[in-house]
């Protein structure tokens, strides 16, 4: 399953992630299925009243189904049950960039058709321990980037 920002996960660690979610009880992850073939799958995590939706992703396969938007309501559903308020969908457009052509114009249009308001926090920051490995760090995330992206990216990487 690829699109947009999630890529395939191996069979063990999905295995490993539905054990630990179920024992927590303060994550999940739900997919939907058509045919019985899953096209769309997203994981949520609650701290305190609130749902967080960091991840998710879908197929370009029977897109006309929409099963994102019923994994979405099932979502809601899920945090609603567990005393949930408040749902953070993460990575939505501020309004002075919000602009189709941008590469997350999608994901942002299928979350403000849910309504809500747009709140802003800081961004997310690197607390460094280890300063002189640090470097190699990000490179070595840049790398696997590149590699997940494909490989113009990786080309591109190289000719830096």
């Amino acid at each position: 399953m690829k699109r947009n920002v999630c890529d395939e996960i191996t069979k063990e660690f999905n295995e490993l992630s539905k054990d630990w979610v179920k024992e927590k009880d303060k994550a999940e992850i739900i997919t939907g299925y058509y045919e019985g073939k899953p096209l769309a799958s997203m994981m949520l995590l609650i701290h305190g009243d609130t749902l967080f939706y960091p991840y998710g992703g879908s197929t370009h396969i029977h897109k006309e189904v929409m099963a994102f938007y019923l994994v979405m309501w099932e979502a809601i559903l899920f945090g609603k049950k567990r005393g949930c308020s408040v749902y953070d969908m993460w990575n939505c457009l501020p309004p002075e960039i919000e602009n189709p052509s941008h590469p997350w114009y999608g994901f942002h249009k299928f979350k403000k058709g849910f309504s809500g308001d747009l709140i802003r926090f800081p961004g997310a920051f690197d607390i460094v321990f280890m300063p002189g490995i640090y470097p190699f760090v990000i490179a070595l995330n840049r790398t696997r980037w590149a590699v997940l992206k494909g490989g113009a990216a990786l080309k591109k990487l190289i000719k830096r």
